[in-house]
């Protein structure tokens, strides 16, 4: 026989841990979508002033 409390403190404790690491995961995206939209910026700066334009970007 299973005890369920036992399976339930469990699950609780892995959802107490998994939102701390969701959070991280959120805050994580959120600046790399701020990275790209700064490097798109500064290529966007680059392009307007003739520069960078053969720079491979795929690297």
């Amino acid at each position: 026989m299973m005890n369920v409390s036992a399976v339930s403190a469990s699950h609780m404790a892995m959802s107490a841990a998994a939102q701390p690491l969701h959070t991280l995961m959120e805050t994580q995206v959120t600046v790399l979508r701020e990275l790209a939209a700064s490097q798109q910026q500064i290529a966007r700066m680059l392009a307007e002033n003739g520069l960078g334009q053969t720079v491979d970007v795929r690297a």
